[in-house]
Order: C-alpha cells, then sequence, then structure tokens
C-alpha cells in the first residue's frame, strides 16, 4: 500500500464514530493494477468503486455521485473524479481536499470552486496553490501536520555489518535503481552491509534482475503495517534516493522504529520535517554522498546510536498519530461551507463521453481505437 493510500487509512485510524456515519469509497480503474489495500478502515460503510478507463466519463460520475450519496455534511477526498462527481451531482456538501504532493497541487488548480478547504501536512504545497492563484485559495488553505503509528520499545542493538533498508514503490521517481550504485562503491570500499529491499512495483523485476547473485540483500513485500514496523525495528540507515516526496510517509514509518535516514534534500516534507540530529540530507542525484555517509555511519556507531535514539524521540514527539491525526477531524467538524458557485458546470467531456450516449456504446469505441493504435504501433515497429 503506497504512503497516499496508508495516509487516507491512517487519518480514521483513531476517529471517533460515536457521533457520526463514516463511509469510505475506495476508487479503482479495471485497467491498472494497483497494490492492494489489505488493512482495514476504521468506517461504517466500505464502498469498492470500479470503473474502467474506457467508459463514458459522464456514466462514471453519475455512478460515483449516487455511492457518495445526497445529503452528506462532509467529504474528505484527494481525488479529481470525486470533485467532478460532486460537481455534476451540485452537490451542497462541505469539501475538503487532501494536498499530499506537487500532483495534488496541479490536480486542485482547476477545483478551487469545487472545494471548502484545502489541507496540506507540508505547508510548502499549500503555497504552491498561494502561489499559483492566491485568490482563489486564499480562505481554503489549511495546514495539519501528520502523524505515523508509534511502536512501543524499540530497541536498536550494534551489529558487525549495517543493516539499510529501503521502504517504497520500487519506481523510478523513488531511485530504486540507483542503490545499486552505493553498493558497488561500498563493496570497492570493503564496507560489508546487509540490504532489505521493502516494497513492490513496475520495477520489481529490473531491480530483481540488478541485485542478481548478490547474497547481502533480501527482498520483502509486507501487506500490514504492523508486518512493515516488524521488518524496520532490526534495521539501522533507511536509504530513500527518492525525487518525488510530499509528506513522506515512508521515512516517518522509518524514523518511528529507529531508523536514520540518508535522503535527498528536496522541497516540501522532507525538508520540513526531518532535523539534522536525525537525518541526513544530501544533494539530490548524489549517490557519491550517500555512500559517503553510510561509511561514516559504518566508522562511528556512536553517533549512529545517538542519531537512531533522537529519530525515536522526534517520532514521539512530534508524529504520534493518536494526537496529530484527531486534529483532522477536530477541524473538519468545526468547518464551514465557503461561498462557492453552486451553477459550476463540469468541463467539457468529449463526444464519446455524452450523457447521451450509451454507456456501453462508449466503451466499445473506446477499446476499438485503443486497440487499434496499440496493433499499428506494433505493427510499425517490426
Amino acid at each position: 500500500m503506497g504512503g497516499v493510500a496508508s495516509f487516507n487509512r491512517n487519518v480514521l485510524k483513531y476517529f471517533d464514530r460515536s457521533h457520526v456515519y463514516v463511509r469510505v469509497i475506495l476508487i479503482g480503474v479495471k485497467e491498472v493494477k494497483r497494490v492492494e489495500i489489505h488493512e482495514g478502515f476504521n468506517c461504517d460503510e466500505l464502498v469498492h468503486f470500479v470503473y474502467s478507463q474506457y467508459d463514458n466519463y459522464h456514466y462514471v460520475l453519475r455512478r460515483l455521485g449516487l455511492s457518495i450519496g445526497i445529503n452528506i455534511d462532509f467529504v474528505l477526498t484527494d481525488n479529481a473524479l470525486t470533485l467532478n462527481a460532486l460537481r455534476l451531482s451540485q452537490s451542497q456538501s462541505i469539501v475538503h481536499y487532501l494536498n499530499h504532493d506537487f500532483f495534488y497541487v496541479n490536480q486542485v488548480l482547476s477545483h478551487a470552486n469545487d472545494i471548502d478547504y484545502c489541507i496540506a501536512h507540508s505547508q510548502f504545497f499549500n503555497d504552491c496553490l498561494a502561489s499559483a492563484d492566491f485568490n482563489s485559495f486564499e480562505n481554503k488553505l489549511i495546514y495539519l501536520p501528520y502523524g505515523v503509528e508509534i511502536p512501543k520499545n524499540v530497541k536498536k542493538s550494534k551489529k558487525d555489518k549495517l543493516k539499510l533498508v529501503f521502504l517504497g514503490r520500487l519506481d523510478y521517481s523513488k531511485g530504486i535503481l540507483s542503490l545499486m550504485d552505493i553498493e558497488t562503491e561500498l563493496t570497492k570500499s570493503q564496507i560489508d552491509v546487509d540490504w532489505l529491499i521493502i516494497g513492490d512495483g513496475p520495477l520489481k523485476e529490473q531491480v530483481f534482475t540488478q541485485w542478481q547473485g548478490k547474497e547481502n540483500v533480501s527482498f520483502q513485500q509486507p501487506v500490514t503495517t504492523e508486518e512493515v514496523y516488524e521488518l524496520l525495528q532490526s534495521q539501522d540507515v533507511l536509504i530513500f534516493p527518492s525525487l518525488f516526496e510530499g509528506t513522506p510517509v515512508a521515512i516517518f514509518e522509518a524514523i518511528a522504529c529507529g531508523c536514520v535516514p540518508i535522503v535527498y534534500d528536496i522541497p516540501g516534507g522532507v525538508r520540513e520535517y526531518l532535523k539534522d540530529d536525525f537525518s541526513v540530507k544530501v544533494r539530490p542525484k548524489d549517490s557519491q554522498a550517500i555512500f559517503n555517509m553510510i561509511s561514516s555511519l559504518h566508522s562511528d556507531r556512536d553517533t549512529l546510536a545517538q542519531m537512531q535514539n533522537a529519530a525515536m524521540k522526534f517520532s514521539m514527539q512530534q508524529l504520534d498519530q493518536r494526537q496529530q491525526n484527531t486534529k483532522y477531524f477536530d477541524f473538519i467538524y468545526h468547518s464551514r461551507a465557503q461561498n462557492r458557485n453552486n451553477s459550476r458546470s463540469v468541463h467539457k467531456l468529449g463526444c464519446l463521453d455524452h450523457k447521451m450516449l450509451p454507456n456501453f456504446a462508449s466503451h466499445f469505441i473506446k477499446y476499438t481505437l485503443a486497440a487499434t493504435k496499440k496493433a499499428l504501433k506494433k505493427a510499425l515497429k517490426k
């Protein structure tokens, strides 16, 4: 489960539902394979809303609007499809949008009139919206820090070999392929380490091939947060060469388990949350700098232990989700509707998404066009 998905689940984890009814809608596209969510949500009703990328978009919006329902007091979402569905149904719900990172900044720029509040857990991303369109977002931007589960009685022990861990989606933006560059330098310097790579993603097979023959690496794909934490608590240093982060949930979980993060110095949550006494930030794409820091911590275990203790202390004081995440619903409960334009209409749709075109016809035509395009592209390559 990715960071955004786990964030959305964790926000609900300690929420008191005694006086409210909570419906969670998980939106999925049939043709897009995503990591399944195996952990439960703290809710009264869980709806799996699945549609095809070939469906009539107007039809999909109507379906989703019915799933959301009428007379809903509050909607908490990070999804443009939901915002369009609410627009189509002329919903009067108070809408809170979760602004996680640059993707969500770009997504909401055309939906300023569809939301009442934009909640970010990194102030940087709300600042981006204020800079892009101050008049539209002036009174809507809210900053609320985020927390993770804090494990109890984490004890770190000194080991002959440093234990290095990567935790995240196996794709290019997370820098997973650069780990081998670091391992090569460590081998040259005769620094023995053990690697643990936790995650799944589109580059999985390529990563397996890259590490083939290496005996100091293991791969894990845990399905629950509890399993992730169990793995992290035995690790020393998180190697996280990601170039795209919002609020770095993986880093939060790692430092809660006493891992010292070595990360690229990028805007957003990395700069806002990670302090120098328990983390190391290096220039982006500088794998040599990551190697240098690993070498330094390998030689100075006392400093490593101090940083690990500082990481756990910071987590307990600043990242405890029992304290942080309840603030989300305290704010939502007391929020009031903004002056939105209720005459707004859905953005202009293509002819295959016209409300009068039956979905089966739209689906057939879109699928046929996509299959034909794919076949032609394949033929031209021969």
